[in-house]
């Protein structure tokens, strides 16, 4: 088995750093610190990496340090039990301009080799758990397609175009929706965008519904189930619905409302269970994450996760441990406890105190 071992992480101008490195030697890390020092910075900037995307920012301005018109991120690591020669990523992000030139906000590249932002995805595998994943279960729905969404655009450059497309596609059909509701157009202004839709739509539902597939396959203490509850998308239903579609103005049916229920002896957890219940089950969820990676890319990922022992119960966190056993961990926490209780539990680990620059 491969796996993914970060060994190096510079950050420029990125969050709160204006410069930093860190060096990871060990399989588990935690990284301790108050809260608001840059724990999660560091975290991100590895997401950013591995994804293309921060899991926090809402806009790319945020992760660039206050004085700064960009940031930059730079990772070195190792495939474990491979051929392969360490690898060196960086993404350098901006507001769109540098010295008064226009660029584009995220520029990435590969060994000091500037590539495309596609080919870049995944080559760094991570799985992300932060506290706010453990409303996965009984959130919303969108929250839920994120998550079916971040680990197959990982590793399947046709998901995340067609997810792409199918984003850009649903809106230009709900503009000519909105037109043919105020008699502007006619119906047969649908016909190019219905197509292209329910191609991007249906690759989208047939790789969650595989994705989903693989849960039962994870070994957990509790015997949680997944259903996945799709908006069918074809082209049969996509007629059923024109009409209503037309009256509110936007598509009724397609990914954009797919959803997917948990269930535990039976029961909506969402709904019944408890709430430890609901944290054990996003935790399945996060296995079942990890495994997906490594059964398609028999790569292990590196498991990235932000201050989340304060929020798991004993049960939970000697799951966690479990997780642990196998790759690396990068770990936060503002606890210093933590720390001890892992060390408790494993052999070695490293422990970086962070202290303001």
């Amino acid at each position: 088995m491969k796996m993914h071992f970060i060994s190096g992480l510079w950050l420029q101008t990125f969050r709160n750093y204006s410069e930093k490195i860190f060096q990871f030697t060990n399989n588990i890390t935690v990284l301790v610190g108050a809260n608001g020092i840059g724990k999660t910075s560091i975290l991100e900037a590895l997401s950013v990496l591995s994804s293309g995307e921060s899991f926090r920012a809402s806009k790319i301005e945020e992760m660039i340090h206050f004085d700064a018109e960009y940031g930059r991120v730079q990772a070195r690591f190792e495939i474990i039990d491979s051929d392969e020669d360490s690898i060196t990523l960086e993404a350098m992000i901006n507001a769109g301009s540098v010295l008064g030139k226009k660029t584009q906000k995220r520029v990435f590249s590969v060994n000091g080799v500037r590539r495309l932002r596609k080919d870049v995805i995944g080559k760094l595998l991570t799985v992300v758990f932060r506290p706010e994943d453990l409303r996965l279960v009984e959130g919303s729905k969108a929250r839920r397609r994120g998550y079916l969404d971040g680990p197959l655009s990982l590793i399947d450059q046709q998901y995340a175009q067609a997810l792409k497309d199918y984003e850009h596609l649903l809106r230009r059909r709900n503009k000519i929706l909105e037109q043919i509701k105020e008699r502007k157009t006619d119906e047969s202004s649908l016909v190019y965008w219905d197509e292209n839709l329910l191609k991007s739509g249906e690759y989208i539902q047939e790789k969650r519904a595989a994705y989903i597939d693989t849960f039962s396959q994870v070994s957990f203490p509790k015997e949680f189930t997944c259903t996945y509850q799709p908006s069918l998308l074809n082209a049969e239903r996509l007629a059923q619905y024109q009409s209503r579609s037309i009256a509110a103005g936007h598509t009724l049916i397609g990914p954009h409302k797919d959803d997917f229920m948990i269930e535990l002896e039976g029961r909506d957890v969402a709904a019944y269970g408890s709430r430890g219940q609901q944290r054990l089950a996003v935790l399945w969820l996060k296995m079942c994450e990890r495994a997906f990676l490594l059964q398609t890319t028999q790569t292990l990922p590196v498991l990235l996760l932000d201050d989340i022992f304060s929020e798991l119960d004993s049960d939970s966190q000697t799951l966690i441990f479990s997780l642990m056993s196998q790759g690396q961990t990068i770990i936060t926490s503002a606890d210093h406890g933590v720390a001890d209780r892992i060390n408790a539990h494993f052999d070695s680990i490293d422990v970086i105190e962070l202290e303001s620059e």
